[in-house]
């Protein structure tokens, strides 16, 4: 993934085919509004908050950026990366509030707001929102719990939910120019494999040709 300077600002660092619902998707490298619902209908995307945390979601996915360290997810995927120094990231739910340790988790919430948190390393603290403050549940590594707003339970722990990057995919493409003007020849591409970026000129790829392709059943991608 880029890196950016250190921001006061909420700033998408990454997406991969996101698309938001009557919201244009920033540029990354952009902020993104604060007290504002956005809808993710398709793809991921990556922000990254003034602290440090990391956060990752996955389309379909509702959500709001309440303040430069809390992040309201109303529907959908989320997964949190909060380095040294991001401890105290909030993660708020409809039936739950999880307060970041020093970890990775992912959060799931159901149409029903009903919410699922996994802890992938280091600890979660998760006070269930029809509780005293004084009743939190404290979450370890390969921990899961689901709160639904009655008594919480716990799950199956499964790694695959948490998100550790976005998927490897064609970052960007410049094409020539002749007088100025486009000529439809490539000139570079960059690309992320396994969560590194890499630039390659055209004298670098291999030419292919395409002699068949089958799109699937979904025709609106």
């Amino acid at each position: 993934a880029a890196t950016f300077p250190q921001s006061e600002d909420v700033l998408l660092v990454q997406s991969a085919g996101g698309v938001f619902f009557r919201d244009v998707m920033p540029a990354v490298g952009e902020s993104l509004k604060s007290n504002h619902e956005y809808a993710l209908t398709s793809g991921m995307i990556e922000l990254k908050f003034p602290s440090g945390a990391e956060v990752i979601l996955d389309a379909p996915t509702v959500v709001e950026i309440a303040s430069l360290d809390r992040l309201i997810v109303r529907q959908g995927s989320c997964s949190v990366h909060a380095p040294a120094g991001a401890e105290g990231f909030q993660v708020i739910t409809p039936k739950t509030e999880v307060t970041d340790l020093g970890t990775r988790f992912s959060v799931d919430v159901d149409e029903a707001g009903d919410t699922e948190v996994q802890v992938v390393e280091g600890a979660a603290e998760v006070q269930p929102r029809d509780r005293l403050p004084t009743e939190t549940i404290l979450l370890t590594e390969r921990q899961a719990s689901r709160f639904d707003g009655g008594d919480s339970s716990t799950v199956e722990f499964q790694a695959n939910k948490y998100r550790h990057q976005l998927p490897d995919r064609v970052v960007e493409f410049a094409m020539g120019t002749t007088n100025g003007k486009p000529n439809g020849q490539l000139r570079n591409v960059s690309v992320q494999r396994d969560g590194t970026t890499r630039h390659y000129n055209v004298s670098e790829l291999i030419g292919v040709e395409v002699t068949h392709f089958h799109g699937g059943a979904n025709t609106q991608h």
